[in-house]
């Protein structure tokens, strides 16, 4: 059976879920975003009318024939950006058994499956393309320094965060670019990819976010190597259990909010270590009221007075305010409060005692 679908109708909005299927999840194409390990298709610009290949069911699929290919010329298109356009890739979390391609592949292998958060449509191209880049065996790829194709990329593209590291993921053919801060993205090894998103890994049936747990051992370790006294330091009452770093503004009201509580998290164990980020920018109110704190003999005490509402004294020294605005915008801090937990987990706002002092316990 064959039926004609133009590359614009979509008809899978309201197609009802059957059952999840085990075979292989590549692109999907003309279903929505949730379909789960259905056979690899593509929209192609010229008309093409060659039946899909079916997993054993699917959610939300599409119906028995669209604009699809054969499984070599999936391949192929989707690595020609102007045969095929994806538009998708599966939202479940599965794992790519190929071994009923594995002609086609170098190896027949098990590979993690790449997802970015609300990824536009160029990230998700560039993700499944490099799902695939990975198993070919490709002499251009073989010839090139990745570490320098890949500097040579982010350098045209200005980014604002330097380069710390470049190293192969644990995606075969993915590299993990690590930047200032511990802040990741992923780039093909020619440099012609560059993705942003999380990349899971299935572990014994859960999946694993690889990007979160990088990121996080890398802004745990940037924020414990600052020195305590280049802090304004509110120590636990008793045993010290855990610590975290909160990234505060004299003039923001969800700061004094959490300022309020802190004797409640110093009985309960926990050391609250504040850091300079005037929401506002260098320059502004917040600003100077922080450089103010810093300059004073006693900065806990100026904190508490600044914080009541209560003047303190001017003063100008060498501080670290600017340094420290500059490392919170690194680690992604674009508001405060912004509570960084022992293990570099960061929780943006205002959150009650109880609960950091919880999460706080967990991430010691």
């Amino acid at each position: 059976m064959r039926q004609r679908l133009r590359a614009s109708e979509n008809p899978c909005h309201r197609i009802p879920c059957a059952t999840p299927s085990p075979p292989i999840c590549l692109i999907t194409a003309l279903t929505c975003v949730w379909c789960r390990c259905c056979w690899g298709t593509a929209i192609f610009r010229r008309p093409r009318f060659i039946p899909i290949w079916h997993g054993r069911g699917c959610r939300n699929c599409m119906p028995s024939i669209i604009h699809a290919v054969d499984s070599r010329r999936i391949l192929r298109s989707l690595l020609r950006r102007s045969e095929s356009a994806p538009r998708a890739l599966c939202g479940r979390l599965c794992r790519f058994s190929i071994s009923r391609l594995a002609p086609l592949f170098s190896t027949a292998a098990s590979l993690p499956v790449v997802i970015g958060v609300s990824m536009r449509l160029p990230q998700i191209f560039a993700a499944a393309a490099l799902l695939l880049a990975g198993t070919f065996s490709m002499s251009a790829l073989a010839d090139a320094a990745p570490d320098q194709a890949i500097r040579k990329t982010l350098d045209s593209l200005e980014l604002q965060l330097p380069v710390e590291s470049i190293s192969p993921s644990p995606l075969n053919g993915l590299y993990e670019v690590k930047l200032k801060g511990g802040r990741v993205l992923y780039a093909s090894a020619d440099g012609q990819f560059v993705v942003q998103g999380y990349l899971f890994q299935v572990q014994n049936g859960k999946p694993v976010n690889l990007t979160e747990k990088t990121e996080r051992l890398a802004i745990a370790k940037t924020i414990n190597a600052i020195p305590l006294s280049e802090m304004v330091i509110y120590p636990a009452v008793g045993e010290t259990k855990s610590h975290i770093t909160v990234f505060t503004d004299t003039t923001c009201p969800y700061c004094h909010k959490l300022h309020e509580e802190v004797g409640q998290l110093n009985k309960m164990g926990v050391e609250v270590r504040y850091m300079a980020f005037p929401r506002q920018g260098l320059g502004s109110p917040g600003d100077e009221q922080l450089q103010a704190v810093w300059c004073s003999k006693d900065r806990k005490s100026a904190m508490d007075r600044m914080v009541d509402g209560k003047d303190i004294k001017a003063a100008k020294c060498d501080n670290p305010v600017s340094k420290q605005y500059e490392l919170g915008q690194s680690i992604g801090v674009n508001g405060t409060p912004a509570i960084v937990l022992a293990d570099g987990q960061v929780i943006p706002g205002y959150q009650p005692a109880a609960q950091v002092a919880k999460l706080a316990m967990g991430a010691k």
